[in-house]
């Protein structure tokens, strides 16, 4: 509880791939029954305690469901979320204990058929027809309110023709996973350290910014061409499981660990929010130290430490914080409401790289020579949701520090505003227990700045992520 309160997430993901039923998926591990072809396999716990964990934090849920359902299952699905006592899915949930309709807890409910359309165990069948009657089944629920319901199509596994056949969906999901493969060639082509840096933050610019050897980039297409708004149902980490026979494999573990690998997985989320309206992002995941590659999965020969975010999850005196979940941390703090303009005047810096980049899980592990241009060293965002404000600010720069003066209409509040940072003193810093054994060497700097207004300045430091929050009066 305390890492998702400090985490701050709008919303949550529960990934389940499954051969089940709706009954069961809902039901607690007590009462839960092994499913086809897994043997002693259980939930480690249910959709309904998954609901009742995200209403204590705050945020939307977002719980995969079985791959294959019934259309009848749709019934009890809108009536476990709304119906009263009597039907049953309303006693269901009221005999689980939470009398009150799910629908009035949150504002947004997020629905996915399984995890991706073919994957591990079994998640179902997609033809052009089944998906879209499910949907329309619980659009014809007396229990059925527009905008709280959120169907995510998984694009994974059916390709692009799923546009084409399953309009009833709401949003396009797709993954975000940055770098797939990484090369000898690529690590050494920047010189140094921060040469290096400058190829992985362009590859972040690459991914959502250049159509050039670029899968997503057909898929982003085709979505606006659609007017299907895109969702991220995994990523906003990296997925570097590909490489050399005898690959760098303690360059791989420090890019992914470190501080300025972290920002730059993070800045493709909000890179992805920005220019394609991406509003719902989900990070895999929360606690894992690493993963060992093979198959489809990757031919690197080691340990590389994916996926996750904390480590130590369930031993808070030695718990640590990588330093990509601390960014996601810092930009949580100020995002909420409408996604605002920017306009950046004065130098304005920009650089370019050459190198092999591809895009996707195809195009990275075949990269091809090309030069990415004009990409801006610093990067903002800014919210505004009532009276309150909030600013990111991003720095693709592994050299210089950049003074940024800020202005904005509207009085400060008590001229304050809060200022998160992400610190530390080198590029590849991390809070790996066996590389930072004394504690962590990436932090979160937090501070109250006084006297803020519009004109205050501020200096971001090399490839960092800080973020301002502040309220207005009238």
């Amino acid at each position: 509880m305390d890492v998702f309160r400090f985490l701050r997430p709008g919303s949550v993901r529960y990934l389940r791939n499954t051969r089940n039923t709706l009954r069961n998926a809902i039901l607690p591990k007590i009462r839960n029954v092994s499913r086809g072809g897994r043997g002693d396999g259980f939930d480690d716990f249910g959709t309904h305690e998954f609901y009742s964990f995200c209403e204590y934090i705050g945020a939307n849920p977002w719980a995969t469901l079985p791959g294959t359902l019934l259309p009848e299952e749709m019934d009890l699905f809108m009536e476990y979320h709304a119906g009263p006592a009597g039907t049953a899915g309303g006693d269901l949930r009221i005999e689980l204990g939470h009398p009150k309709p799910w629908t009035e807890s949150f504002r947004k409910i997020h629905v996915q058929f399984g995890n991706e359309a073919v994957t591990f165990f079994g998640t179902g069948f997609f033809g052009p027809d089944y998906w879209s009657a499910l949907i329309e089944r619980c659009k014809r629920s007396p229990y059925w309110q527009d905008g709280k319901f959120v169907f995510h199509l998984n694009l994974q596994g059916c390709g692009l023709r799923g546009m084409d056949e399953h309009p009833a969906f709401n949003r396009v999901t797709i993954n975000g996973y940055h770098i797939f493969a990484l090369y000898g060639d690529q690590l050494n082509n920047g010189g140094d350290l921060a040469g290096f840096y400058d190829f992985v933050f362009a590859s972040a610019w690459h991914m959502w910014r250049d159509p050039r050897h670029n899968y997503f980039w057909r898929i982003l297409e085709k979505a606006k061409a659609k007017k299907m708004e895109i969702s991220m149902y995994e990523g906003l980490n990296y997925h570097t499981t590909f490489g050399d026979k005898k690959p760098p494999v303690d360059k791989i573990n420090r890019m992914i660990t470190g501080k300025a690998g972290g920002v730059s997985a993070v800045h493709t989320g909000l890179l992805l929010l920005k220019y394609w309206g991406a509003r719902t992002q989900q990070n895999f995941n929360l606690s894992q130290f690493s993963f060992r590659p093979g198959g489809s999965f990757g031919n690197i020969p080691g340990r590389i430490r994916l996926w996750g975010g904390v480590l130590n999850l369930g031993d808070p005196a030695n718990r640590r914080y990588r330093p990509r979940f601390l960014a996601h941390h810092i930009v949580n703090q100020v995002m909420g409401g409408d996604l605002i303009r920017t306009v950046h005047h004065g130098a304005n810096p920009t650089f370019s790289v050459t190198n092999r980049f591809g895009s996707g899980y195809g195009q990275s592990r075949k990269p091809e020579k090309l030069t990415i241009e004009g990409i801006p060293r610093v990067h903002s965002y800014a919210f505004r949701e009532g009276k309150h404000r909030g600013l990111v600010l991003v720095s693709m720069d592994p050299r210089r520090s950049h003074p940024v003066e800020l202005r904005f209409a509207g009085k400060v509040k008590d001229r304050r505003a809060t200022m998160w940072r992400l610190d530390s003193s080198h590029l590849d810093d991390t809070n790996e227990p066996d590389w930072a054994p004394a504690g962590p060497k990436v932090t979160v700097h937090k501070e109250t700045l006084t006297g803020f207004r519009s004109g205050t300045q501020v200096l971001l430091p090399p490839a960092t992520i800080l973020a301002l929050s502040w309220d207005v009066v009238e």
